[in-house]
């Protein structure tokens, strides 16, 4: 679409180039073309004049002409389109332009309405995960309805919302959410109480054992806490105690490349090793609670947060010393890469000027600032969801 290249004003100036600056008048030949009737109308009084001609309801005197695909001219919009029997698609098909863009209108109400419906799927997901022994897998069913990825087409007018997120619920869940439930749970207190009576610290960011916590299920927890420190106390016996490790920022770079891939007959091949997503979820958690102690050294420990929420797109937020509160997303460095979700890079980029990744290694933290993963000299994207390739100077 023409319009998201160039932006509004820039395809104003290119209107009066070839002829058609008007916007208004130009919006409205186009609809009585798609209507097969002449259109005959003058400047003046335009609106007017087009409101009589149809015997239009709708209030098409605040459609803002410039800007048609800002959310309330698109609501002016839909409501005349049905109001004459228009499709979306009529429109865009005689006006290669300026198109009517829909998709971002519809996924925003969409939004909304996933919104809207949410305190009601969280009670019924709570009476399904108690009823179905699934409540360790409480917050990962919550993530799973709350980051659903539902989208519509741009030339679909009239949208029902409600039944889409239902519809969402039946295909994606073991129930519905078409009713409300006549009991409802306080889990929120119930957690809160119950994150009192354990060591939280210790299972901090464990989404399996932090749904628990909305379950009274205090005594699988405090299992869990007891075989860490046991761990945490045969490690320490065994390993003498390090130093914090330095934090070196923005190291030199190389212009990373991705690597050679090299032919192989048939699929992936090897074989799935069930441990491995916990050994990096291991890995990922020393390497932040490395970078905790070393920020918290350096800052104090009231000015370090270890917030520990996958759906956050951040690990550890810090105050420096200039009173600014930074975010930081915590990489295993290795092989000159590291990956990136999705959300954590969309998150990066609106947070662009307080952002920060450190990646750590054996021998050291990296600090990384003024982040553009579009910087080729610094950065290579694969997305898978990202995998990126950094290229620090060995």
């Amino acid at each position: 679409m023409i319009l998201n290249d160039l932006g509004i004003e820039a395809l104003h100036r290119a209107k009066l180039i070839i002829g058609i600056d008007n916007e208004q008048e130009t919006f409205w030949k186009i609809i009585y073309k798609s209507l097969n009737k002449e259109y005959k109308h003058k400047s003046d009084n335009l609106l007017v004049l087009i409101k009589d001609d149809l015997d239009l309801k709708t209030d098409i005197i605040v459609i803002e002409y410039q800007d048609l695909n800002n959310k309330n001219s698109l609501e002016i919009i839909k409501e005349l389109f049905i109001e004459l029997g228009l499709e979306v698609q009529d429109y865009n098909n005689e006006e290669p332009y300026y198109q009517l863009d829909f998709s971002k209108y519809h996924q925003d109400n969409l939004s909304n309405s996933f919104h809207d419906n949410q305190r009601n799927f969280e009670q019924h997901l709570y009476k399904y995960c108690k009823e179905q022994s699934q409540e360790r897998n409480f917050l990962s069913l919550l993530d799973k309805y709350t980051h659903n990825n539902k989208a519509i087409e741009n030339n679909v007018l009239d949208v029902d919302y409600q039944s889409i997120v239902e519809q969402f619920v039946k295909d994606n869940f073991e129930f519905d959410i078409d009713n409300v439930l006549d009991k409802t749970i306080d889990y929120q207190t119930i957690y809160d109480t119950n994150k009192l009576e354990i060591d939280f610290e210790k299972i901090k960011g464990q989404r399996e054992y932090d749904s628990l916590l909305y379950f009274n299920k205090l005594d699988e927890i405090r299992d869990y806490i007891k075989s860490l420190k046991k761990e945490e106390q045969s490690e320490a016996s065994n390993t003498p105690e390090k130093p914090p490790k330095p934090i070196i920022e923005n190291p030199e770079t190389e212009k990373p490349s991705l690597p050679k891939i090299r032919g192989r007959k048939g699929g992936r091949g090897g074989t799935y090793n069930p441990n491995g997503d916990r050994d990096k979820e291991n890995k990922g958690k020393k390497a932040e609670k490395n970078v905790v102690q070393t920020l918290k050294k350096e800052f104090g420990e009231d000015n370090v947060d270890w917030v520990n929420d996958d759906t956050l797109g951040y690990d550890i937020k810090y105050k420096n010393n200039q009173g600014i509160w930074k975010y930081v997303e915590v990489k295993v460095y290795s092989n000159s890469k590291f990956f990136l979700s999705k959300n954590e890079k969309r998150f990066a980029e609106e947070n662009k000027d307080n952002y920060e990744i450190f990646l750590v290694t054996d021998e050291e933290i990296n600090k990384l600032t003024n982040i553009d993963f579009y910087d080729r000299n610094r950065f290579l994207l694969e997305a898978n969801d990202y995998v990126v390739y950094y290229g620090r100077r060995k």
